[in-house]
């Protein structure tokens, strides 16, 4: 299959308001990048505004619809604050050097 699944918040869907006018550009978004990098083919299920509870309802609505029987990976981002966290795809590549490359 070669598939990888992302179920998130706006920091997966790659929506803040406050920084930018809209959506980042797809291949600005964190799910994109690490996808390029596993050279995987990706769904992004981030959900702008999503609580917890709103990223298990959509994993039980993928689950029950059969969406997940066609990954081999799945990376969920729950909501950890209240406060929005604000990374683009830049940010990710900086802080993926800050580590070092594997």
């Amino acid at each position: 299959m070669n598939k990888i699944a992302f179920i998130g918040t706006s920091f997966t869907y790659c929506y803040c308001a406050d920084r930018y006018a809209d959506k980042l550009k797809e291949e600005n978004t964190w799910p994109y990048l690490l996808a390029q990098k596993l050279n995987k083919n990706y769904l992004n299920f981030g959900l702008n505004g999503a609580s917890n509870q709103d990223l298990l309802e959509v994993f039980i609505e993928l689950s029950n619809q059969g969406y997940l029987d066609e990954i081999d990976q799945l990376i969920i981002e729950p909501r950890t604050t209240s406060t929005p966290v604000r990374i683009d795809g830049e940010d990710f590549l900086k802080l993926e050097e800050s580590f070092g490359s594997n």
